[in-house]
């Protein structure tokens, strides 16, 4: 089975042509959003008929964009589409290196620089100019690590499952 990409969530209509404002869940949409590309369409939980949609274009504007997909041409049409989630194929979205896709951090073996296992990371935070990694601890508790590269991330290896982390005083 495929594997997809949660890349945008589509809100309300836009204009006379069918268009829909969206928030972008990727960091690269002038990538994932290309003229032609088909992305799933599907409400969240299962609730409704799953579709794919065809991207006729998309444009930018500050923190939202407005997307225009082939199959839609009313602003009633493009109503319906409120509240769903797109999705793109895996495969189809390669990342550059030294990019991660914040799912895939979830589930690693966090250590520490002397190699002792700390714990392992449940979930990502954004509530900072800095991404958070929270890290369960192998005791019990949860404790944040900023995903800064070579500051506090000193090694990251998605093959191994593992992440190494500068501990500083505070930290834990």
């Amino acid at each position: 089975m495929d594997e997809w990409i949660k890349v945008a969530e589509l809100g309300k209509p836009f204009a006379l042509k069918g268009e829909v404002k969206a928030r972008s869940l990727t960091s690269f949409p002038e990538l994932r959003f290309t003229k032609g590309r088909k992305l799933l369409a599907k409400p969240e939980e299962g609730k409704g008929e799953e579709r794919i949609l065809t991207l006729r274009s998309y444009r930018s504007s500050g923190e939202s964009l407005t997307f225009l997909f082939e199959e839609i041409g009313t602003p009633e049409e493009a109503s319906a589409l409120r509240g769903l989630s797109l999705y793109i194929r895996k495969e189809e979205a390669p990342l550059p290196e030294g990019y991660y896709r914040l799912e895939d951090l979830k589930g690693l073996a966090c250590y520490d620089q002397d190699g002792n296992l700390l714990g392992k990371v449940v979930d990502t935070m954004q509530n900072a100019p800095v991404l958070n990694l929270v890290v369960e601890k192998e005791e019990g508790g949860r404790f944040t690590v900023p995903f800064l590269d070579k500051k506090f991330i000193l090694d990251l290896d998605l093959a191994q499952g593992k992440i190494v982390i500068q501990v500083i005083p505070g930290l834990l």
